[in-house]
């Protein structure tokens, strides 16, 4: 997000930067320009692992659409995911759109 904006992303009961943990809980939080915008503990992982980045861009994707939020964070949001895809993911990672060679 940028020297503007912040996010925090806590996997409850601990957990390694980069390691893909199953069945966490996570704390999170978004603050743009020193105001909080969200924050919650309404997120699980569930039985398939997802490390603290791979929530973090799942998050980013479900605030980009929250109609709730001003129409100039959810753009932030976006583009902050769509640059994070860009920069971090690997191939299996990203959503297969059909005709698309892996």
């Amino acid at each position: 997000m940028g020297d503007a904006g912040r996010g925090r992303l806590t996997a409850i009961g601990g957990g390694t930067l980069g390691r893909a943990d199953a069945t966490n809980d996570w704390l999170y939080g978004l603050c743009l320009g020193g105001r909080l915008h969200r924050r919650g503990t309404d997120l699980h992982s569930g039985a398939t692992g997802k490390t603290h980045h791979q929530i973090a861009v799942l998050l980013g994707e479900c605030l980009a659409a929250d109609a709730s939020l001003e129409k100039q964070t959810r753009g932030r949001l976006a583009a902050w995911v769509e640059q994070q895809r860009a920069d971090r993911e690997g191939p299996d990672d990203r959503p297969h759109r059909p005709g698309r060679r892996r």
